[in-house]
């Protein structure tokens, strides 16, 4: 068995302002500092297993993020409210293979040995590097990620499916986004997007080892235009997740209402499954604002969602730019569309998200404002 290794050897950027007790958190600066993680880790000849943990609250799947690039360079981040919490460094040999477990609040990486042997250490050359500090400190961690599926969605919009390397492990949260990053010569261009669920099933996806983006294709964009080529087999470069939602936002809400223009709507499919889910007092109204028929995205699935939801789920579109045979709502979204909502809704607890480009949340924010909509029971997606 391997030795727990000292904290103190391989403490590097620490942040403690305050000493805190295990679960306790207290406000330093404006940022939320809670506890600092501790790991140890044990080996057998096959495996090496790093077992975190948070001293604040049990560690879940989207609180952890793990690369080991080139089976060798192992970085760990760990998400605790506003602080991220990281362990870098060479390990002492390369893997093969990784899987991750959470039991009993704790997060063990099970690491498998490219050849069968002892480590007298769990560092390679230099003791691994541990960070803890607030979000703002960390720059951005990036892995090359294959493109496994491409499917077109509408006539300008694309589903990929993306797959993480086999060292890697990233579970998007709920509401947050991640960033794909094309670096050239001269330039380098990031994008954040949000990743989707397939309200029918996540066939072929697996939570932790990859993604669904659902991207509009621009003629004229930086990274669109590139990513408009992309094809089963390719390679993309894709972030850790960020993001500032968090599902208790919600936790004592009757309904959920989602405003969405465009590809706006990729935050919201994993909120409306996930409240749904939540209890058979739940309703989500979902109310997406295109320009035309041809710009609807996921109309399918959203209809047959709806269909099966026993009235729980309710889908309404609107059109700036509608045919003479459309029979939905026509225009921009405004007050009367949604004072519509706010009345059939009366007497619950009504929880808001909108997301849509910037011209539009400007004029939602506008709205909501004017309906005196308290802002802890609204949140954009911008």
């Amino acid at each position: 068995m391997g030795n727990c290794l000292s904290r103190d050897d391989s403490k590097t950027n620490s942040y403690s302002p305050v000493a805190l007790a295990v679960g306790e958190s207290k406000s330093f600066n404006g940022v939320q500092i809670v506890p600092e993680p501790v790991y140890n880790w044990h080996q057998t000849e096959a495996t090496t297993i790093i077992s975190l943990d948070s001293n604040y609250k049990e560690l879940r799947p989207e609180d952890v993020v793990i690369n080991v690039s080139n089976g060798v360079h192992l970085t760990i981040v760990v998400y605790l409210g506003s602080m991220l919490y990281q362990l870098s460094g060479e390990i002492y040999a390369t893997v093969s293979e990784m899987s991750v477990d959470f039991i009993d609040g704790r997060c063990d990486v099970c690491l498998t040995k490219f050849e069968v042997s002892h480590w007298s250490a769990l560092h390679g050359g230099a003791p691994l590097a541990v960070k803890f500090a607030p979000k703002k400190k960390f720059e951005m961690m990036y892995c090359s990620c294959a493109v496994k599926e491409v499917r077109q969605v509408t006539h300008d919009t694309k589903m990929f499916l993306v797959e993480f390397p086999s060292l890697a492990y990233v579970c998007v949260p709920l509401g947050h986004h991640v960033f794909i990053r094309h670096v050239a010569e001269e330039y380098e261009i990031v994008r954040p997007y949000s990743p989707v669920v397939n309200l029918e099933g996540d066939r072929g996806f697996e939570q932790g080892r990859s993604i669904l983006l659902l991207i509009k294709i621009y003629p004229s964009g930086s990274l669109t235009r590139l990513l408009a080529h992309l094809a089963p087999g390719d390679s993309i470069e894709v972030s850790r997740h960020e993001g500032t939602f968090t599902e208790e936002c919600f936790h004592h809400t009757d309904t959920l209402f989602l405003i969405a223009a465009g590809t706006g709507l990729t935050p919201m499919t994993k909120l409306i499954r996930r409240f749904l889910e939540m209890g058979e007092s739940k309703q989500v109204k979902l109310l997406c604002a295109n320009k035309t028929e041809e710009d609807q995205i996921m109309e399918r699935e959203l209809t047959a969602l709806q269909e099966s939801s026993h009235a729980r789920f309710e889908v309404r579109h609107t059109l700036s730019q509608s045919s003479a045979t459309w029979s939905g709502l026509k225009g921009r979204v405004n007050r009367e569309m949604l004072q519509e909502v706010f009345n059939a809704s009366e007497g619950k607890e009504i929880f808001v998200c909108y997301c849509g480009n910037l011209p539009f949340n400007i004029m939602m924010r506008r709205i909501l404002r004017g309906f005196k909509f308290p802002e802890d029971h609204c949140h954009l997606f911008g």
